[in-house]
């Protein structure tokens, strides 16, 4: 469990601190998982949440896989 300030270091040295709520616990925890393994689990529950931490983070490949979900459970009742 991530509590506090957390800091995510990237190769070219660029330092993001993440500080928390409680209401985004669980995404932080996902995306942080999902930088270290490349694996991330995407649904209907989720993907809002996961597609704006990718966008107020940088995470471009993560923000494409939010919107190929989006893009593939469209229907006209979710329209």
């Amino acid at each position: 469990m991530i509590s506090g300030t957390t800091q995510i270091i990237f190769e070219d040295n660029k330092v993001i601190k993440i500080i928390p709520y409680r209401s985004c616990m669980k995404t932080i925890e996902q995306v942080l998982k999902y930088l270290y393994t490349g694996e991330i689990v995407i649904n209907e529950k989720n993907y809002e949440k996961i597609l704006k931490c990718a966008d107020r983070l940088g995470i471009a490949d993560l923000r494409a896989y939010c919107f190929d979900y989006m893009v593939k459970n469209l229907t006209k009742d979710s329209v």
